[in-house]
């Protein structure tokens, strides 16, 4: 179970950016910023074992967490935004576990560059740089064992189509490749890169609600 809720602002600087979500492009025009809040509850019950069959969560598995982000991007000039991201964690739970833990996420920022500024098809690339949390709750073990986090890279892939008058489809993928740590040196291993992707439909109720 997820529930997402977000806000955001515009200054805008073109007089042709679009009123309508569903319009915008990807990548903001030159002169436009945007500051956005978002936030998150997610909560599992199941898990994935190694032959990819559900099975109840181990003691200690992740069980639900609640994170606000904060967003604000930039147009510099035709075709390429900066960014940055800031998430907080405000509760994070494992099965088992009632210590009520909370702290910063890892924030990052990079930039985005628009490949296809079609009227009806969007597709955008970006970078960025992950930096590791400095949350040192979120890294502790319940033995007390702290965990170093991981400076990473990240890149993404992200496209919007729109299908009808009020309808678009989207999706994202974005790949994270971090840099070995102490940690990694003294266990000689690599850590690992993590991918995501996700993708849905924006529907136009109003040009206020989307």
């Amino acid at each position: 179970m997820t529930i997402l809720f977000a806000a955001g602002a515009a200054s805008v600087a073109r007089a042709e950016y679009p009123d309508r979500e569903v319009d915008r492009p990807i990548v903001l025009p030159p002169g436009l910023s945007e500051a956005a809040a978002s936030g998150e509850y997610a909560r599992a019950t199941r898990g994935f074992d190694a032959d990819a069959r559900t099975r109840a969560l181990p003691d200690g598995g992740l069980e639900s967490a609640a994170t606000a982000t904060a967003l604000a991007r930039y147009g510099v000039f035709q075709g390429l935004e900066v960014w940055v991201r800031a998430p907080y964690v405000l509760r994070l739970g494992a099965k088992g576990d009632d210590r009520p833990l909370s702290g910063t996420g890892r924030a990052a920022f990079g930039a985005r560059y628009e490949l296809s500024p079609r009227p009806l098809t969007y597709l955008a690339a970006a970078g960025g740089i992950v930096l590791p949390s400095t949350a040192r709750s979120l890294r502790t073990d319940p033995d007390g064992t702290l965990h170093r986090d991981h400076l990473a890279v990240s890149g993404s892939l992200a496209f919007k189509q729109v299908l009808l008058d009020a309808t678009a489809a989207w999706g994202v993928g974005e790949i994270v490749f971090p840099f070995a740590n102490e940690d990694d040196d003294l266990a000689e291993r690599d850590p690992p890169a993590t991918f995501r992707f996700a993708a849905g439909s924006l529907f136009q109720i109003d040009d206020r609600f989307h």
